[in-house]
């Protein structure tokens, strides 16, 4: 079989640049060469693209040269802000091209942690209690935080992945200044949550949710912090801050319902490809839900191909059913074909 071209696409504004560059690095190497060919497409900070190698130019340029290679898939290896939020999504819905991962609105969604907590809840998703706060007074939303969830809380940004800005605060004048910090950065809002003690686990999911999918749920990971007191961005990538358990440790029946729990997430938002939900369980309780990722890191320290090696499943063989997610998808005539060859 020749094999097909991919576009891996990665970079862009984000903060999290770097996580993007060493997620392609590892999609790159490891995609299997007997059906597929990776073709490496940076975004700069400023948003100009470079195809394999060449120089930094307009996204119309970038397209135009990826369907002269005859590219009919992108692999987004993007994090956060514009990769992760539905806007490249919409710019590949826009240009024909099917791609890796959730479409539009599962995209921005999911990205919307206040936005999908609502959506989550009216399905019946138990949550930490939590509330948001968009512009007006610090002082006044530390008082209602602490009137309401009480200390410690943790205080995030509605969006942003990776664990950006995640803080648990303890002080009460430390958590008007962290409010502060959030709802007066672009954007102005602030998501509070009650902080909940218990075993952090996560769950990725594999299927095309927005066409009917079957949707499997891989093994959990159990999150154990060791030199950190929250899953921070730098404890992610530091293999001495944590404990990453894989199939994960705990009772069947927790297990049975964090993989439940997940497969709803991926369900109800609309989600295609890999998704990762992060869970909360309380001793002798529920799990609470905490967000979901629609493009997990896919580096050799990530989450989601410790778990699907879990299941049996090689990091190779992960990406290509990605890839034939995409396609599957694009079958169903959500994504309009572009021109090229046969697929995988």
């Amino acid at each position: 079989m020749t094999p097909f071209p991919v576009a891996v696409l990665y970079g862009g504004p984000s903060s999290e640049r770097e996580i993007s560059r060493r997620t392609a690095a590892a999609v790159i190497e490891a995609l299997p060469r007997d059906h597929l060919t990776p073709i490496p497409v940076e975004v700069s900070a400023d948003t100009r693209w470079s195809v394999d190698g060449g120089p930094f130019g307009s996204a119309a340029d970038a397209l135009e040269a990826l369907r002269a290679r005859g590219v009919r898939v992108v692999f987004p290896a993007l994090h956060g802000y514009w990769g992760e939020d539905g806007r490249i999504q919409g710019f590949l819905e826009v240009a024909g091209l099917p791609y890796v991962g959730s479409g539009v609105l599962a995209s921005a969604l999911a990205m919307d942690k206040a936005r999908a907590r609502e959506v989550l809840a009216a399905h019946g998703m138990p949550l930490p209690r939590a509330l948001e706060f968009r512009g007006g007074s610090p002082a006044a939303a530390a008082r209602a935080v602490r009137e309401e969830l009480g200390l410690p809380a943790v205080v995030k940004s509605p969006v942003g992945g990776s664990s950006l800005e995640v803080r648990i605060v303890k002080e009460p004048e430390t958590l008007e200044a962290e409010i502060a910090a959030r709802i007066r950065a672009p954007g102005g809002r602030a998501l509070v949550e009650e902080y909940l003690e218990g075993t952090e686990l996560t769950c990725p999911v594999l299927g095309n949710a927005s066409v009917g999918g079957e949707l499997t749920a891989l093994p959990l990971v159990r999150i154990r912090l060791v030199t950190t007191e929250s899953f921070t961005t730098e404890a992610k990538y530091d293999p001495d801050a944590v404990v990453e358990e894989c199939p994960a440790r705990v009772p069947e029946d927790l297990a049975e319902r964090v993989r439940e729990l997940a497969v709803l997430a991926h369900r109800v938002l609309g989600c295609d490809g890999l998704t990762r939900s992060d869970f909360l369980a309380p001793a002798g309780g529920d799990p609470r839900f905490l967000e979901l990722n629609t493009l997990p890191g896919l580096t050799a320290a990530s989450l989601s191909p410790k778990s699907a090696a879990a299941a049996g499943i090689p990091f190779p063989e992960l990406l290509l059913r990605l890839v034939r997610l995409a396609l599957e998808r694009r079958e169903t005539g959500r994504v309009p074909p572009a021109p090229g060859r046969a697929a995988p």
